[in-house]
């Protein structure tokens, strides 16, 4: 067995107050933000809590596709929170209290260009009057385009990544939604249509044809009318990551590929091709 010792501050009367005690109490916030992504989403740097989305249009595709202003320079970012890794390797919660024009990093081509609209934090060291080393600094945060092999590096949050069509954009990478976002509302009106395409659908597929639920057709429609129920419920109630409606459609399709096969391949179609399908990547390869 390894063990592994963490420095937590305890305060006690008479006590010192040394640098590895300040580290303590400076290092504690990341720590509980570091618990609560572990929690959520184990394994991703950062997230966006709200807002930060970028101006256009709301095309088909995955869903937070968005099409912005091809005749702009820039694009627009809205103002939100995000929790996203610093400096020093933990992670910090940053807030951008009004929109952001980004401009495009090849202004020629606006938004075809491809890539990664990603925040990071910079930290800079502060100093008092005459050059005296103080223990604070100051976090900027900064918007602008990476690569799209950097958008997985800890220290930058994507926003959003460009999608196949050199159009469009993929914005639900890494974000927190409550039910009565934008994204959160498109998904629930995609997903509405399906209960009729259920009961209308005649009976056929490979799971009918080896009556794996018996000979009943309504015992099939009733199954998969259930989880588009579940699935609904689920959206419409309570805040969700990304991954979280990922793993909420991928279980909602092996569900209706196991019931009503030919409204499974709806979702899949909603999404689009693999290389459109960005974080929802999971769902289209599970029709293959």
């Amino acid at each position: 067995m390894t063990n592994r010792a963490e420095t937590r501050f305890r305060p006690r009367d008479g006590a010192l107050l040394d640098l590895d005690s300040l580290l303590a109490i400076s290092e504690a916030p990341g720590h509980v933000l570091q618990a609560w992504l572990t929690a959520r989403w184990p394994g991703t740097h950062g997230m966006v809590l709200e807002g930060l989305q970028l101006a256009g249009a709301a095309v088909e595709g995955p869903p937070g596709t968005r099409r912005p202003d091809a005749a702009r320079r820039e694009v627009l970012v809205s103002k939100g929170s995000a929790v996203v890794t610093g400096a020093d390797g933990l992670p910090t919660f940053v807030r951008l209290e009004r929109e952001v024009a980004v401009p495009w990093p090849v202004p020629e081509l606006g938004s075809t260009v491809q890539g990664v609209l990603a925040l990071l934090v910079e930290e800079e060291p502060q100093t008092a009057t005459g050059g005296l080393l103080v223990a604070r600094s100051r976090q900027t945060v900064r918007l602008g385009f990476a690569r799209l092999d950097q958008a997985g590096l800890p220290n930058i949050l994507p926003l959003a990544r460009s999608i196949g069509n050199s159009r469009d954009w993929a914005t639900d990478i890494s974000r927190l939604l409550r039910p009565e976002d934008d994204i959160v509302q498109d998904l629930l009106r995609q997903l509405r249509p399906l209960e009729g395409r259920i009961w209308d659908a005649d009976p056929k597929g490979s799971v009918w044809d080896n009556a794996v639920l018996g000979r009943h057709w309504v015992r099939y429609q009733t199954m998969a009318v259930a989880v588009l129920h579940a699935t609904r419920t689920q959206l419409q109630t309570m805040a969700m990551t990304t991954q979280e409606r990922v793993r909420l459609l991928c279980n909602l399709r092996e569900v209706l590929q196991n019931s009503v096969e030919e409204v499974a391949d709806l979702i899949t179609k909603q999404i689009g091709r693999p290389e459109f399908a960005d974080a929802y990547r999971p769902v289209v390869d599970a029709a293959r």
